[in-house]
């Protein structure tokens, strides 16, 4: 009868190693799985902050070409702007019969002929 139980002691040990060995070998194989998953999460991850980062950089990059593009586009504005002012300066004084000048020639002349009187009459 101590060789029977034994002998079925023996199975039992047996049975119960091959039972942990089976459920180590699955938790081995978990872990594995759960460290290619957080692995591959992290690529991941990686890439999109990569992508990211590219944008950024590329939205930088081309908001400093936009304004000097924005920069140049008012400077040569502005040139025109003169260049237009000028020539209607130029168009404007060089007729001395434009009754606009001759206007304001006679109001300077009036003025300039007024000013001393009011000189005067303040001393």
């Amino acid at each position: 009868m101590t060789e029977k139980i034994s002998r079925l002691a023996k199975t039992n040990v047996e049975k119960t190693l091959s039972v942990t060995e089976c459920f180590s070998n699955n938790l081995w194989n978990m872990w594995q799985m759960s460290m290619g998953n957080m692995t591959w999460a992290n690529e991941r991850m990686e890439q999109m902050v990569g992508q990211c980062l590219e944008k950024r950089r590329n939205a930088i990059e081309e908001g400093v070409k936009l304004a000097d593009q924005v920069a140049k586009q008012v400077k040569t504005d502005q040139d025109n702007m003169r260049k237009m002012f000028t020539e209607t300066l130029k168009g404007t004084f060089e007729y001395p019969e434009n009754p606009v000048i001759n206007y304001f020639s006679g109001l300077n002349k009036k003025m300039m002929e007024l000013s001393p009187k009011q000189d005067s009459s303040v001393a």
